[in-house]
């Protein structure tokens, strides 16, 4: 099994869908499929067995797991090393984050990064999950709905603050009551939000005229005068938009690197960089 076969096999083992695995890997999911077929035939055995919930391991499958796991493993440490080797102010540093913390804090601490470092390449990786600094990303920076150390043990990571969130609407409504006022929620299934109970009670009216699962289609239903909705604090403010309720800490951000990679100059930079900026800007978050 070469190193492609593998990267195959890995990706649709952990996703169990042809659709996710081909997310994970950057191709569409005919051409997964036509991997996974060609290391079959190569291996003159199948790996894995379609059911109806997805993709699952056979015996012959479940048998070349560990190993392939054990060798993805070696491959990203080498990677690692070579990454840590090229030490030069030059080049791309990978940094995973949400559509929120890109726009609030990785965007705006980045103008500072180009005026001092302008031949570092920031590669933005959107994601919602925390994202794997083995295989994924150099840096990752992210939303934790509690306080305490988010992802894996064996990465670094640095507390940045606690995001207050509140109860906005547009100026029209300022001087609704809040029990009339028509209310954007969030679903079920919302990416990193915040917590639901707390939610809830700040739009108990019965009026609730949308639900969404993204920060910023509530946020563009508030301005456009739909209805209020709990927002972070950093996204609502200067925006013409009417607090109408206490904030209240309910999620925190972490930026996280990969302890092999600390002492590469141009990925500690992008690092130190989000560290001092979310400690001289201390108004984005809450206290």
């Amino acid at each position: 099994m070469n190193w492609d076969d593998l990267k195959f096999f890995l990706a649709l083992a952990r996703h169990r869908t042809l659709s996710h695995a081909a997310t994970e890997l950057g191709v569409n999911h005919a051409t997964v499929s036509r991997r996974i077929e060609g290391l079959e035939r190569r291996a003159g055995a199948k790996v894995f067995r379609k059911t109806k919930t997805g993709f699952r391991l056979t015996a012959f499958g479940d048998s070349l797991l560990g190993p392939a796991i054990a060798a993805e493993a070696s491959f990203h440490n080498v990677e690692r090393a070579v990454r840590n080797a090229d030490n030069a102010l030059v080049g791309e540093v990978r940094v995973s984050t949400s559509q929120l913390l890109a726009e609030s804090l990785l965007l705006p601490s980045m103008r500072e990064l180009r005026a001092v470092h302008p031949e570092i390449l920031v590669d933005v990786i959107e994601a919602t999950h925390f994202a794997d600094l083995d295989r994924e990303a150099d840096i990752a920076l992210r939303l934790h709905l509690s306080k305490g150390a988010p992802g894996d043990s064996n990465v670094r990571v640095r507390y940045l603050g606690a995001l207050a969130w509140a109860l906005y609407c547009a100026p029209e409504h300022a001087n609704t009551a809040l029990s009339a006022l028509p209310t954007i929620s969030y679903d079920a299934h919302a990416p990193g939000r915040p917590d639901q109970r707390w939610i809830a009670e700040k739009t108990a009216s019965a009026n609730v005229v949308m639900y969404a699962s993204s920060m910023y289609v509530v946020r563009g239903a508030v301005e456009a005068g739909l209805g209020a909705g709990v927002l972070p604090r950093i996204w609502a403010q200067g925006r013409g938009l009417t607090c109408r309720s206490e904030t209240v800490s309910l999620s925190h951000a972490y930026v996280a690197i990969h302890p092999d990679l600390r002492d590469n100059t141009r990925i500690a930079a992008v690092f130190d960089q989000l560290v001092d900026f979310a400690a001289c800007h201390r108004e984005l978050f809450d206290g």
